[in-house]
């Protein structure tokens, strides 16, 4: 009996530590207004701009887009570049930060706060030390980005490397995992390849910055960014 007790305390442990790698920051869901200190919800910290910063406030307001399936009526306003610390990646300006508990999968729903814009705006991810990806928007339409992040336990910080950025939400899920939405009906994979940095094709065991690049059947593709160490 106390074997068993046992054995369902460590799987019961295992669903905790699981869970906690899975959750999704829907900004429809938030209280709208500026926010003007550092505020964290279910485990999002949300870094308003410097006392020093004469620009526009972050702010959660009012705007409709939809894409995969959600329907978004509310955004995040960065409002503008975030500012790095003593030249690391840890971005507490104008930023977002949240823990992941090991390798996880990061998506984000986002896009450039103006339109027609002919250079398009970074939003940057980040483990504090490397870049793992970033979503790019030239203001015209909602976009996604899906980074696989393979380190250890640590900090993820997300913020806009020009100007301002709107975000609609960001979904952390364990590494590889699928949600029903994201993926409504299975498709054969025709081959998967491995890039580097440069765009050179790579082999799969590569250490360092790695683009996976997945081609199904159908023609379509995926590509995610990881940091393989």
């Amino acid at each position: 009996m106390r074997k068993t007790l046992l054995f369902f305390i460590i799987i019961l442990g295992f669903v905790a530590i699981a869970n906690a790698q899975t959750k999704e920051w829907n900004f429809t869901s938030f209280s709208q207004g500026n926010i003007t200190a550092e505020s964290t919800v279910n485990g999002l910290t949300i870094y308003p701009k410097t006392s020093t910063d004469t620009g526009s406030d972050v702010a959660i307001d009012a705007n409709n887009k939809s894409m995969d399936g959600y329907s978004f009526t509310q955004r995040l306003k960065l409002g503008g570049a975030g500012a790095l610390q003593d030249g690391t990646l840890t971005a507490t300006n104008r930023a977002v930060k949240f823990d992941v508990t090991g390798g996880a999968a990061i998506t984000i729903y986002g896009m450039a706060s103006a339109s027609k814009l002919e250079t398009p705006r970074v939003l940057a991810v980040t483990d504090g030390i490397n870049e793992l990806g970033s979503l790019e928007s030239d203001g015209n339409a909602i976009g996604k980005t899906v980074i696989n992040y393979s380190g250890p336990a640590t900090s993820i910080y997300i913020y806009s490397k020009s100007s301002g950025f709107n975000i609609y939400m960001i979904k952390l899920e364990p590494k590889n995992s699928t949600s029903v939405k994201d993926k409504e009906v299975s498709k054969e994979i025709s081959s998967v390849k491995y890039y580097d940095l440069t765009g050179k094709e790579v082999p799969a065991e590569t250490k360092g910055f790695i683009i996976e690049k997945t081609t199904y059947e159908d023609g379509s593709t995926d590509t995610t960014k990881s940091i393989v160490r």
